[in-house]
């Protein structure tokens, strides 16, 4: 007869463990989002306390952080009207972009090309800085500032603010409507174009025509 001796074999397995906390590789939220964040927070808050429509863009945008379309008090007193009335707007927040800074002024570098896009813009384009340090707003239509400053593109390209009167307050609703008055009209009944169908003309009528 024939005996089976029993046999005990180990496996040498390696099982993997789990990794701790502290080496888990987590997304990193950096600070100057935070900044960021802030800034926009309060130009919406400053905006509708104007009365007027602030629309965030949040995806694809390419030197556009949003835009302010303007409100106005219905003649009849009956609640507010849209115009069409629309600015774009470039926002920035932090110190980075707080430059040579005063009691009354300072400056905030930018890029040529992107002042170039936006004096070249359809849309007026407000320029707001977020001013960490003043915990204030203040801006600048663009297309005007380059109007009126020699110079402009020259490097290094800046905007320079003056703190009382560029202050994104309530007070600036005038700005707003001002450069809005000259933004173009989103429908207009001015261009004229030839169209052509493609239906056949109906030469002569069925004596009897039955719908059912």
């Amino acid at each position: 007869a024939f005996g089976w001796q029993e046999r005990k074999i180990y496996w040498n397995v390696t099982v993997p463990r789990r990794p701790s906390r502290d080496v888990l590789m987590a997304k990193t939220v950096l600070e100057s989002k935070f900044t960021e964040w802030a800034g926009l927070d309060r130009i919406s808050t400053m905006v509708h306390g104007m009365k007027c429509l602030w629309r965030e863009i949040t995806k694809d945008d390419f030197g556009i952080d949003g835009e302010i379309e303007i409100v106005l008090p219905k003649k009849d007193g009956k609640g507010y009207e849209t115009l069409g009335n629309v600015l774009k707007v470039q926002a920035k927040s932090g110190k980075k972009y707080v430059v040579r800074d005063s009691t009354d002024t300072f400056a905030s570098p930018v890029e040529k090309t992107d002042l170039e896009t936006w004096n070249n813009s359809r849309y007026p384009v407000l320029y707001i800085v977020y001013h960490p340090n003043d915990d204030k707003l203040y801006a600048k239509e663009v297309r005007s500032y380059v109007k009126e400053t020699t110079s402009v593109f020259q490097p290094p390209c800046r905007l320079v603010f003056t703190k009382t009167t560029d202050e994104f307050n309530a007070s600036y609703f005038s700005q707003i409507k001002r450069h809005g008055e000259v933004s173009p009209d989103r429908l207009t009944f001015d261009e004229k174009e030839e169209l052509y169908t493609n239906l056949f003309p109906v030469r002569k009528l069925p004596p009897l025509f039955h719908a059912s």
